[in-house]
């Protein structure tokens, strides 16, 4: 096989592996259903990925980077000032919660995570750099000290997003109440976000 295929059929197995991810769940996820899947061998995907742990691991990263660029991308072309990017990164945050492939993904990675190590460090990267794109979107320095009260708003911020997932993720985005949980989120943060911005802007003076 020659390298631009081996490359093509590595990538090709760790998209299959996510999308069976988020279908069946990390409890029923195997190398032999990805290679079914392909119609490979399963020495074949061995080839790649020795074993379960390892492909899981791949996957891992793979998610990270994705979703650690569809922040960074939505945060590039949703700068505007602070509170239109507040309200418009809840409301893209939330839709994306409860839509595919995060409703179905996401639970499956917690799974994982508490048997994985990598897959706990994935989650980990994604939810810290989804949090410090969206401070350098407000324009706030997320290493810089005074940036602590905002970083507890956008902790706040992302737990109201996961739990979108968690309860209302099988309703998908016609769920009735996703639109009442934009609005609330908004309402409660926003306020408190213009000000822990007034106070990091003055701290660093």
């Amino acid at each position: 096989m020659r390298v631009g295929q081996a490359v093509n059929l590595r990538a090709q197995i760790i998209d299959t592996a996510i999308a069976i991810l988020a279908d069946v769940g990390y409890s029923h996820f195997s190398a032999l259903r990805v290679a079914r899947e392909l119609r490979i061998s399963q020495s074949h995907l061995t080839h790649y990925f020795s074993t379960r742990s390892d492909l899981l691991a791949e996957v891992a990263t793979a998610i990270s980077e994705r979703y650690a660029e569809r922040v960074e991308h939505w945060c590039q072309d949703g700068k505007a000032d602070h509170q239109s990017s507040l309200r418009s990164f809840i409301d893209f945050a939330i839709d994306d919660a409860v839509s595919e492939p995060t409703r179905t993904l996401f639970p499956a990675l917690w799974e994982a995570a508490n048997d994985h190590e990598s897959m706990a460090e994935a989650l980990n990267q994604i939810y810290y750099q989804s949090q410090a794109s969206f401070l350098r979107m407000m324009d706030i320095d997320p290493d810089h000290p005074a940036s602590s009260e905002l970083w507890a708003l956008v902790r706040l911020l992302a737990t109201i997003i996961e739990g979108a997932t968690a309860i209302y993720g099988r309703g998908g985005t016609d769920h009735p109440q996703i639109e009442e949980l934009k609005k609330t989120a908004k309402q409660m943060l926003n306020p408190r976000f213009n000000e822990a911005i007034v106070a990091y802007h003055k701290a660093k003076e």
